[in-house]
Formats: structure tokens, sequence, C-alpha cells
């Protein structure tokens, strides 16, 4: 059975999810600047929501609830959790939020520097599987399951591909957020997508094959290889839909396949950092 303590942080991974999908689509849209002031947004907690202020307020709006939230997190996390690591998981997701919201405010304040958007993008992303891994970590099945097995022990050694995995997406999300805030390193972006492609599923493969449906690994090998499919023929739609002649500025078909790109590299590295922690846990 969940504890009160998993399943707030289940719920806080959605939001932080729906954090990200927000941010993908203020930029998607080009929606950056339509709140030019920050904190407040043109002076007000809550401003008329017109054209890009829907996007740019909302995810503020959205910024300030998981805010608040992750610090409950890690409250609750210091005051109930026994195991070091785990407290210490959730006091870095509260100050990598904290240290989040002031680079969303000078992105705001300096007119989109992309140094610190570049860094807002790849900090948000940080966040998020931080979140995903105090969930992992606080879940029944990870509570419950210890090495104990030849298997388990074969099982304990794939870990080193997920971390693997974890590092080419997060540096794959890093090319992105450059593509995206300066408009270069798009033969980085696909060259690297290569490398992401083959690493993931190596994870994918080596887990599917040596795990079994009962041992936690075997749900995050599959999903690991359909994500990652499934991510290249949207990263192709989202090329296609940015360098149309018909691309503009705003809410389209082009910003949402955009975000909807972003959002599923967000999934897989959430995925892997799933994966990571099961195997290992087998140690």
């Amino acid at each position: 059975m969940r504890s009160a303590l998993n399943n707030f942080a289940r719920l806080l991974c959605a939001l932080a999810f729906l954090l990200l999908c927000a941010g993908a689509l203020v930029t998607s849209t080009g929606s950056s600047l339509s709140v030019p002031d920050w904190p407040l947004s043109y002076g007000s907690l809550l401003p008329p929501m017109i054209g890009g202020v829907v996007f740019e307020h909302g995810h503020r709006l959205i910024a300030g609830v998981v805010a608040l939230l992750t610090l409950t997190l890690a409250v609750w996390l210091a005051r109930r959790e026994p195991r070091a690591w785990v407290r210490r998981m959730g006091y870095l997701a509260a100050a990598a939020i904290l240290l989040q919201a002031l680079l969303g405010g000078l992105t705001v304040l300096l007119r989109l520097p992309p140094a610190i958007s570049i860094a807002h993008a790849c900090l948000a992303q940080a966040v998020f599987a931080l979140l995903v891994a105090i969930a992992q970590a606080t879940s029944p099945w990870y509570a419950a399951t210890a090495a104990t097995t030849a298997a388990a022990a074969a099982l304990a050694k794939l870990w080193r591909l997920g971390v693997l995995a974890i590092l080419a997406v997060f540096l794959q999300i890093f090319w992105g957020a450059l593509l995206r805030h300066t408009g270069t390193g798009l033969g980085l972006h696909l060259a690297w997508a290569l490398v992401v492609f083959f690493a993931v599923m190596a994870a994918a493969a080596r887990g599917a094959s040596a795990a079994s449906p009962d041992n936690g690994l075997y749900a995050p090998s599959l999903l690991l290889g359909g994500l990652i499919v499934v991510q290249i023929f949207l990263g192709f739609a989202a090329l296609k839909a940015r360098f149309s002649p018909d691309y503009a500025s705003g809410f389209s078909g082009a910003a949402v396949v955009t975000a909807v790109h972003l959002a599923m590299g967000s999934l897989i590295l959430a995925t892997a950092v799933v994966w990571s922690l099961r195997a290992r846990r087998y140690r």
C-alpha cells in the first residue's frame, strides 16, 4: 500500500511534468515576454488572461504551486524519511526549485539572455528527474525489494547502463535548449539523437532480456524502448514543423508538436531514472 508521502511525491511529479509542458508551450508559442515584469504580472497576481499571457502567466501559476509543494516535500522527508540519501534528494530538490524560480525571473527581467534561458530549461528537467527519483525511492516496491538471488545480482550490474542513458538524454536536452533559445546547434542535436537512441535502446534491450515481468525492471525497459522510438518520429515532425515556410509564432500545430517533443524527452529521462534506481536496488 502506498504511503501518504509517496502519493504526495507522485502527485508532485505529475504537476512538475505539467509545468514542463507549460514551459514548452511558452517558448514554442513565442510567449516568453508576454508578461514583461516579475514576480508580479503587469503589477498583478492575476492579469487579464489574453494572448500570450495565458501561457506565460499560466506557467508562473503552476510553477508557484510546484515550488510550494517541493518545499513541503523536503520538510516531510526531513521529518519522516529515515534514509539520509533520500532526505538529501529532498533538500537538493528544494534548493533547485528556488534557484529555478530565480532563473525564471531573470529570464524575464534581463529579456531572455540565452545562457540563463538555457540554464532555466535544463534545471527544470533536473528538478523533474529528482522528484521522480524521490517518488521511486519512497514507493512500496522499492521499500520491499532487496538483492537476495543470483538473478537479482545480475540485474544489479545493469544500473550503469541506465546512468549512461540518463547522461545521454540530459545532454540531448541541453542541445535542444540551445537550439530553442539561440537557433544554433541543430547539427549537434540531430547527431546526438543517434547516441541517445542507442544508449536508451541498449538499456531497454538488456533490461527486457535480463528481467522478468515481476521483478520491477521489465515494464520500464519496454517503456523506454517504446518512448525512444516515438521520440524519433516526434523529432522529425517537430523539425519539419519548425522550419516550415508557414511557421509563425503563436498557438499552432507546430507549437504543439514542438512542446510534445520536449515533453517526451522529459518522460524518457524520468523512465531512465526509474530504470536505473530499480536496477541499482538489487545491489
